[in-house]
């Protein structure tokens, strides 16, 4: 006997087919809809302490006040932009001139006195000018040499103990 879903033969009408899967793709529909409301009512928690606080410092004013306000504190964030662009400009040429890598040999002068106690000590700026500072130890006293260092080339020659100090200053940057 026929019944309302099914035919005579017994099979399923194609009408229940299509309202299975209207009924499947509106439940699909759903459940996306309740993980989009999620995500946006967190995303409403994050700004809303920042709305309300906005709210608070606007109440009572119009709205030209507001703007007014608005561009007034934009202007002064832009002056304090420009002092801090003329600070960073006048600390990037200083420091253009201070001495940024340091390059330290240890080493025994001569074969009697052990302990590594003379040193060669290579101080460069920026633009790779600076000093080589060397210390020579020995029974009879200890020597002390300054030479200048400029862009990186000695202006004399230098021992073996002081060519590595500058190579290790120069190669740290």
């Amino acid at each position: 006997m026929p019944s309302l879903f099914r035919d005579e033969a017994g099979t399923m009408q194609p009408i229940v087919w299509i309202a299975l899967g209207v009924a499947f793709v509106a439940l699909v529909l759903a459940v996306w809809s309740l993980l989009a409301a999620r995500a946006a009512y967190r995303r409403l928690a994050e700004v809303t302490p920042d709305i309300r606080g906005l709210a608070q410092r606007v109440r009572g004013k119009s709205s030209e006040e507001v703007l007014a306000g608005i561009f007034t504190q934009l202007n002064t964030t832009g002056q304090q932009m420009d002092q801090l662009r003329v600070q960073m400009a006048e600390l990037e040429r200083v420091m253009s001139r201070a001495l940024r890598r340091v390059g330290l040999v240890r080493y025994d002068s001569n074969d009697e006195i052990r302990g590594n106690l003379s040193f060669a000590l290579c101080m460069l700026d920026g633009r790779d000018n600076g000093l080589m500072l060397t210390s020579n130890y020995s029974l009879d006293g200890c020597r002390v040499f300054v030479r200048g260092i400029l862009a990186g080339k000695a202006q004399h020659d230098l021992m073996p103990e002081e060519a590595e100090a500058l190579a290790q200053a120069l190669s740290e940057r």
